[in-house]
Order: structure tokens, then sequence, then C-alpha cells
């Protein structure tokens, strides 16, 4: 997850629906947003769990620092 996240925080949680989150995204440290905008985050995700996990993964962030979230959340399911 460094290779994404830098010196940010990387959680996740497993689980039917897997859920990450950076916190202090370097992509939105500082910018601001009316909706979240990490798409080359759930675009990388999406293409490493359709490769590795399910054919049909799907990648959505659900909230992101930059529209005034505390961390950058995305949700993975198949």
């Amino acid at each position: 997850a460094w290779t994404f996240a830098g010196s940010s925080r990387f959680t996740w949680r497993w689980g039917r629906v897997i859920r990450l989150a950076f916190e202090d995204c370097p992509l939105c440290r500082g910018g601001t947003a009316s909706a979240p905008c990490c798409h080359y985050y759930a675009a990388v995700f999406e293409r490493l769990f359709r490769t590795l996990i399910a054919s049909t993964a799907t990648v959505t962030e659900t909230e992101c620092i930059a529209s005034g979230a505390d961390a950058c959340r995305f949700e993975i399911r198949w």
C-alpha cells in the first residue's frame, strides 16, 4: 500500500465488501472538491482486484478528504 499511500496512513477491512481508507491522502491533501475525486486510486484498485481476485470487481470512492471527509474511503464489491 505504501506505493499508493506514500506517507499517509492506509487501512483496510476485509469482508464481503472490502473497505479501504487513506488518511492524509496525497492526492487530496490541501484540495477541495464538491464530490469524491480520487478517480486514480479507484481505477488502480479496480484493475488490481479485477486481475487478481474477481473479473467483476468494482471500486467506488464513498468519501473524500477534498470534499470534507476525514479520510478517502473506497468500497470494493464483486
